[in-house]
């Protein structure tokens, strides 16, 4: 899991200093009808790719945080349309050492 945030966390760094030669190397990777690099740059635009900063900010504390009222909103919704039949605790299903460490 590590390995994989450090990988992420490179990734979305060198799409902000290499946007042109990132939406290259995405686009091969796509293909369909984003294989065109100024397609897949046309379609990623307004994403925002979340860096650690970001994440650390968005997953706070399991008390507290976007990620756990996004889980609260879930529950809530899904909850009520009857497709969840128990109550999920955010601080149980929220892990944030993984982003701390790295």
């Amino acid at each position: 899991m590590k390995a994989l945030i450090k990988g992420y966390y490179k990734a979305v760094e060198y799409i902000k200093t290499n946007p042109d030669k990132a939406y290259e190397i995405m686009a091969k990777g796509i293909g369909g009808y984003l294989e065109k690099p100024e397609d897949f740059a046309a379609g990623a635009k307004g994403v925002r790719y979340y860096d650690r900063a970001r994440n650390l900010e968005f997953f706070g504390t399991p008390e507290k945080s976007e990620a756990a009222d996004l889980v609260n909103f879930a529950q809530d919704i899904w909850g009520k349309a009857g497709k969840l039949k128990m109550t999920i605790d955010s601080k149980t299903i929220l892990d944030t050492d993984f982003i701390k460490e790295q």
